[in-house]
């Protein structure tokens, strides 16, 4: 029945019915301990990682949407809890879950090591691993033992692909990423052999223009449960998303993960394919005897057409696929040198034509090489990559960071004075002063700066930014911090 049918009172009253079955309903199946964690808990926080569409998806409004959002919007009308998300980097909402700064995460794979801080739910929803290389497969990846010594993408904190590929080899290069959406390029790009997703990779490849080079070699592993994590604290939380979860209709279940994973294709109906065969040969017989030439020639120059349009479209993404990895720094995915030195150029032919100002930062992990000699690139490559997206996260949009060479970085900071190069130079050293590296722990840098002066070349500004001691780019700066005793900024005028 639609309430917009009837009349006002009718319908207040037969809204009334249903919210006075709907509560009926909740209380038949919560218990008493249940009905007081609702009192008491007006809302409840789950945690939701950055990057897991379609499984959760922020949208330009700061709503919710996806798959996992669905299921648990039908818990919360089942149970009346009122369930709210918090989102953040899928390593990061996993920490402030341990640290029970929200009540649990959405998402997630039941493990050993997670249940010392987490208890699951049933399961919502099954998956299946995919093992993803570039177009081609041009490493003939097509079975477990063709991934032994490849080079593998990774996603930062996800133990559920970790746990695949280790149950496949540990003979592997491993580079970790902190969204999907990385993982499918870095494979398309070159830069590893093939990552390892679920069934949402090809949503995820669709979404960033990738679908095209891209392939399934093969699925891999045992099937995957999906669940929430729960604290175990809240053991009354976990029993209402249990009871929500048994509630929701197979048919709903179905719905919803054919709506974000695609419906299964429909077989064709052959007997309607016959009829309009033969009628279609019935027409072509008919107007063979006048119009058959005119019309293959046009089918020809059409399909011609249709093909150079593929081609065309073709070229021009793998030549944006170019564009963009010849400006890119290949480990840390900042802008590289060659991009550094032509954003120099620009903002020094600015400065000298408007008057503008414009300064520079270097930026050098002390004492790198130790780190190298004591634990090996591959955590170093891992200590740059995170000091990269440190160096991003806290730049502004106009800001280009990009890696000068090694361990050293360059920022260049359009309309930027001293005192605002100095002050967001220590935000960053601090950030990175207090961040918790992988396998080495804490870990610092030492910053140079210098700002425009009129008359200045670029050179004049790498000399004063960067080491004194080396001829080519001297910082003269940054060899001053470093004097001093590393971790701290230092400006040389």
């Amino acid at each position: 029945m639609r309430l917009n049918t009837l009349p006002p009172v009718l319908a207040c009253f037969y809204l009334g019915l249903v919210i006075t079955s709907w509560n009926v309903q909740a209380d038949s199946f919560l218990n008493e301990k249940e009905k007081a964690y609702l009192s008491t808990n007006p809302k409840v926080v789950f945690g939701v990682g950055k990057s897991f569409e379609p499984f959760v998806i922020k949208n330009l409004d700061g709503s919710f949407s996806g798959h996992d959002i669905q299921i648990a919007e039908l818990v919360s009308e089942h149970t009346g809890l009122n369930i709210q998300f918090k989102m953040r980097i899928w390593k990061d909402i996993q920490e402030k879950a341990k640290r029970k700064e929200v009540d649990g995460l959405l998402t997630a794979v039941f493990s050993e090591d997670r249940a010392l801080h987490f208890v699951p739910s049933h399961p919502y929803l099954s998956m299946t691993s995919l093992v993803l290389v570039k177009k081609g497969n041009p490493q003939k990846i097509r079975s477990p033992s063709d991934i032994e010594g490849k080079t593998v993408a990774m996603q930062s904190g996800n133990v559920l692909f970790k746990k695949v590929l280790e149950s496949i080899t540990d003979n592997t290069e491993v580079i970790y990423f902190d969204q999907i959406h990385e993982l499918i390029s870095a494979v398309v790009s070159g830069q590893v052999d093939l990552c390892i997703l679920d069934e949402t990779a090809p949503f995820i490849a669709k979404k960033i223009g990738l679908t095209d080079y891209i392939e399934v070699a093969f699925p891999v592993g045992e099937p995957i449960n999906i669940h929430f994590l729960l604290r175990k604290d809240q053991p009354e939380l976990r029993t209402i998303i249990d009871k929500g979860l048994s509630r929701i209709r197979e048919e709903e279940k179905i719905k919803i993960r054919d709506l974000w994973f695609g419906m299964p294709k429909k077989s064709l109906d052959w007997s309607l394919l016959l009829k309009v065969a033969a009628l279609v040969l019935i027409l072509f017989v008919v107007v063979l005897y006048w119009n058959y030439t005119l019309k293959a020639a046009r089918r020809r120059a059409e399909n011609a057409l249709t093909q150079l349009k593929i081609k065309d479209k073709e070229l021009e993404e793998a030549n944006k696929i170019l564009a963009k990895l010849s400006v890119t720094d290949r480990l840390t995915h900042l802008y590289n040198r060659e991009k550094s030195d032509v954003v120099l150029d620009q903002e020094l032919e600015r400065a000298v034509r408007y008057g503008t100002n414009f300064g520079i930062m270097m930026v050098d992990v002390d004492h790198f090489k130790k780190v190298n000699d004591t634990h090996g690139h591959p955590v170093g490559d891992r200590i740059l990559i995170e000091l990269a997206t440190i160096l991003r996260s806290n730049s502004r949009t106009v800001d280009l960071v990009s890696r000068w060479g090694g361990e050293e970085f360059l920022i260049i900071c359009p309309e930027l004075d001293r005192d605002g190069l100095m002050t967001m130079a220590e935000k960053i050293r601090t950030e990175i002063e207090k961040h918790h590296f992988p396998i080495i722990g804490h870990k610092t840098a030492s910053f140079g700066i210098t700002v425009y002066k009129t008359g200045d070349e670029i050179c004049d500004l790498i000399d004063r930014a960067d080491r004194a001691d080396r001829a080519d780019r001297a910082d003269r700066a940054l060899y001053q911090a470093k004097e001093n005793g590393r971790n701290q900024t230092t400006e040389l005028l």
